[in-house]
């Protein structure tokens, strides 16, 4: 899917990957408000199964990308 509609799906609380990141088991997620981060705005996260690698930094590659994919 494009990052339109990846973007639609990530609001609603999905995770998303590329096929590129598969291989890395990489995703993004929505990181709410939350004290632990000490932050007051909604973030967007890159993780990996077993750890958070931190703030996505998205590439003008990401948002021309027709390769999005939900997690799960």
């Amino acid at each position: 899917m494009n990052f339109s509609c990846a973007l639609e799906w990530l609001k609603l609380g999905k995770k998303l990957t590329r096929e590129e990141w598969k291989v890395y088991d990489k995703y993004i997620e929505i990181q709410p408000i939350d004290n632990h981060f000490r932050t007051n705005i909604t973030t967007i996260l890159i993780k990996t199964k077993t750890r958070t690698i931190g703030l996505w930094l998205i590439s003008q590659e990401d948002v021309l990308a027709n390769d999005w994919e939900t997690v799960g």
